[in-house]
């Protein structure tokens, strides 16, 4: 077998088309072209060929992998359960180019005789290669359990007023370990003004929401204690709304 071409991808610079005996077998980065030294008309055998699809496969997947990440900070089990999504085989749409109204090459879905979409399967990742994405995240801090924990806190504090109890439940469906998550609200809730930080805190939800809640006492409380406030803490915010009114 021979690499007949490479072809930069038109949707991502940084990804190279790699055609092997004038068909197109799979797409790398450029670092990995770089890294593997390829070149039109290097000849290649079967196992290298292999080699360079499973090396494509894993490329592709850390890729994705840490645009993901980059969205916005994510915990280990987000980035696990991503990356455990993208072994699933699924069916996507088939497409087809044509030119549009002003002379342009659009894509359009494929269709059969009866107007139904045509799909074909893709298949999933292999659920090594997930693991190794994860290794490599963690290897490099690209994702990391403390430093979500600590922008998580920071922000949903900065944002409005919430709980230490609903913060914490909040962090830990993210898959974050209790001890972490205890830790981290100790540092950011003084532990020795932990009550003056708890009617700061919700002072804030009060001041959101008093007007929504306006002449329903009762229905109040019951919101503010499923924030996550003490029952004594969200009857005395209520008290006193109910005595400047």
């Amino acid at each position: 077998m021979k690499i007949t071409d490479m072809k930069s991808q038109v949707r991502d610079a940084n990804r190279v088309s790699v055609y092997v005996d004038g068909r197109f077998a799979f797409g790398l980065t450029v670092g990995q072209v770089c890294e593997m030294g390829l070149k039109v008309g290097a000849e290649i055998g079967e196992e290298k060929f292999e080699e360079l699809k499973q090396f494509a496969e894993y490329g592709k997947l850390l890729q994705l992998a840490l645009e993901y990440c980059l969205m916005r900070e994510r915990s280990v089990k987000e980035v696990k359960d991503y990356l455990f999504r993208k072994t699933f085989s699924r069916k996507l749409p088939e497409y087809r180019r044509k030119k549009g109204k002003n002379g342009e090459i659009v894509r359009e879905v494929k269709r059969d005789d009866e107007g139904k979409m045509v799909s074909y399967e893709k298949k999933g990742v292999s659920a090594a290669f997930a693991e190794q994405v994860l290794e490599a995240l963690i290897g490099k801090k690209m994702v990391s359990d403390e430093r979500f924990v600590d922008l998580w806190v920071r922000n949903r504090r900065s944002v409005g007023g919430i709980s230490r109890r609903k913060l914490a439940l909040e962090l830990m469906k993210k898959g974050v370990d209790q001890r972490l998550v205890e830790q981290k609200i100790a540092e950011v809730f003084d532990e020795q003004s932990g009550e003056r930080d708890e009617k700061a805190e919700i002072a804030k939800v009060v001041a959101k929401k008093a007007r929504r809640y306006e002449g329903e006492p009762q229905k109040f409380l019951a919101y503010l204690v499923r924030q996550g406030f003490s029952f004594d803490l969200a009857k005395e915010a209520v008290l006193e709304i109910s005595q400047k009114d």
